[in-house]
């Protein structure tokens, strides 16, 4: 399962959205916007600060890359 950690202001959160809804892609969506929790969670996980963070639960990717974000889907 890909996982989409967002806030409700990332733009190019809403392209990753649309990537995967367009690739048929089934995705969970974290919201960190007002969950501080969350982000701190996020950031210990993968010791990003940013958004998007996507994960297939083994590997991370940060920000907008579609050829890598393929790739993490053929790997889920």
């Amino acid at each position: 399962m890909i996982t989409v950690f967002t806030t409700k202001t990332c733009s190019v959160c809403v392209m990753v959205k649309r990537y995967l809804d367009a690739k048929n892609v089934d995705y969970e969506t974290v919201d960190v916007t007002d969950d501080q929790a969350k982000r701190d969670e996020l950031n210990k996980m993968t010791g990003y600060t940013t958004v998007p963070v996507i994960t297939n639960g083994k590997d991370y990717l940060v920000g907008w890359k579609p050829a890598e974000l393929s790739k993490m889907i053929q790997a889920s």
